[in-house]
């Protein structure tokens, strides 16, 4: 692993969704909010059940969802791109590295991003999952997304 992960804010994406970026297969996580956040981060394998049967999960990872590991940081991938795509936002995710043995965060996981271990040197994660809020177009932040 290139980044430990105990050092990287982590983003919270349920199973088998995190498995299969892990694998490489997916590639883009569709988000409702854009995000300004670029390079390596950390995937959390979070609690909440899929949107999806048994059997779905089943023919997409090979596995039963009650197999993945859940609540836990799973591996790493490079945030690379952020592009508005019909009203949704794709996070282009690319480089997966997974962990030898998953590791459970020390901090209580968020929706989005969260720093896994607490450090106290970890960047603020309270704007880095919404796009600028309105302001005054002198001081309008660039796009944290582009068009398609």
């Amino acid at each position: 692993m290139s980044t430990t992960p105990e050092k990287l804010r982590a983003l919270s994406i349920r199973q088998p969704w995190a498995a299969l970026i892990m694998r490489g297969e997916k590639t883009v996580e569709y988000r409702s909010k854009p995000t300004k956040v670029r390079g390596r981060v950390s995937i959390y394998a979070s609690l909440g059940k899929p949107d999806v049967s048994d059997s779905q999960v089943r023919s997409e990872v090979g596995t039963s969802w009650k197999e993945l590991p859940k609540g836990v940081l799973i591996g790493t991938v490079e945030v690379t791109d952020c592009i508005e795509q019909g009203g949704d936002y794709g996070w282009h995710l690319t480089n997966p590295e997974r962990l030898d043995e998953p590791i459970e965060p020390k901090e209580q996981p968020q929706p989005v991003w969260f720093n896994p271990f607490g450090s106290p040197d970890a960047p603020d994660l309270s704007d880095t999952d919404s796009a600028p809020e309105e302001e005054e177009a002198s001081s309008r932040k660039p796009p944290v997304c582009t068009a398609t």
